[in-house]
């Protein structure tokens, strides 16, 4: 059996100096297609982003890793704080008697200023008024 092979059709060949210039043409491009199908077309620029892409990641998430820390690591001083300084209802209960008993002893206090019929910076005025009202019932009569 003979297999037919169908060989290219020489008429359809350019011819002369521009078939000359195709075939230079031809054998670049065959040339820059097998050096090229050696190596992967996109390892020349796609590995740098993605070293690019994985750096800026791990750069996120040591950010947040970061804030959770001081978030957390201030936090924690905070309630330990308000803990030790929370009373506790017997304490609240002694604080609210002492308060009653002061309150009460600044009423009386104020009790007695108030009911002095002259304060004592103005008992000069006091005395020359009872002065100047005996004088004029003493006038009358």
């Amino acid at each position: 059996m003979t297999v037919n092979r169908k060989l290219p059709d020489t008429s359809l060949e350019p011819s002369g100096e521009f078939a000359e210039s195709i075939r230079s043409f031809r054998s670049a491009i065959h040339h820059i297609g097998d050096h090229a199908a050696g190596q992967d077309a996109f390892s020349v620029w796609l590995a740098p982003a993605r070293k690019r892409q994985k750096s800026a990641h791990r750069r996120m998430v040591l950010a947040w890793a970061a804030a959770l820390g001081l978030l957390f690591g201030g936090a924690l001083p905070l309630t330990l704080h308000l803990s030790h300084e929370t009373p506790t209802h017997h304490e609240v209960v002694q604080n609210q008697v002492k308060d009653n008993s002061s309150d009460t002893a600044l009423l009386e206090q104020v009790d007695s200023a108030v009911s002095e019929s002259v304060p004592d910076s103005l008992a000069p005025l006091a005395e020359l008024d009872n002065w100047s009202s005996e004088s004029k019932t003493e006038n009358r009569q």
